[in-house]
């Protein structure tokens, strides 16, 4: 298990000590590699169920502060249980909601207020479930990610190294660029084993 200290370690040790980052900065560089990573797919570590009741005064939820995206939970589509009958809501473009206005069986997503709306105003209090992908956590110095792997801490260092290399490319005497090939490859490699773990992981579903 790697922290976010370890893992910046980690990187410092590959880049041989050349980074001049400050403890601020590296911080937010491994922040940046975390973020790329997790927006990369919708990884099934970044899933979660959230559960809450209707209102019969208000025809919408709020939806849970990290939300990032519906998960498709049926058949390809993305629905709402609602109800302990678990009846199916659609989840229907935010463009489209006229054309369901007080139809039951639809809501939509209003991202900017980040609220679930029903097409048709709830008349009981009914349970709600659906999965969505989240937002990770963001790291500091003594949390892990959600990932909390080695493989997937030496990721995150790889993809810093990356990005460092970047940003010192202008700078020919440093020698840091040269590491650029060989850590993009280690990182192309773990991230391609994660795929193919995480896509195993949809498969057996």
């Amino acid at each position: 298990m790697m922290n976010t200290a370890n893992i910046i370690d980690r990187y410092n040790l590959q880049n041989d000590d050349a980074s001049e980052l400050s403890t601020d900065e590296e911080l937010a560089l491994a922040q940046e590699v975390y973020d790329d990573i997790c927006n990369e797919r919708p990884w099934e570590w970044l899933k979660s169920t959230f559960t809450d009741v209707t209102s019969t005064t208000l025809p919408y939820i709020a939806l849970p502060a990290n939300f990032r995206e519906f998960s498709q939970n049926k058949n390809g589509e993305i629905v709402v249980f609602v109800g302990n009958d678990y009846s199916e809501y659609k989840v229907i473009p935010f463009s489209s909601r006229r054309d369901y206005r007080n139809k039951s069986g639809f809501c939509y997503v209003d991202v900017v207020n980040s609220r679930l709306y029903f097409t048709l105003q709830p008349t009981s209090v009914m349970n709600i479930e659906f999965d969505y992908i989240r937002y990770a956590p963001s790291l500091t110095l003594s949390t892990e990610p959600l990932v909390t792997t080695d493989q997937f801490g030496n990721l995150i260092a790889y993809g810093m190294a990356v990005k460092f290399s970047n940003i010192e490319q202008a700078d020919k005497a440093s020698g840091v660029s040269s590491y650029q090939s060989e850590n993009r490859v280690q990182y192309n490699n773990i991230l391609s084993d994660l795929r193919l773990q995480d896509s195993n992981l949809k498969i057996a579903m």
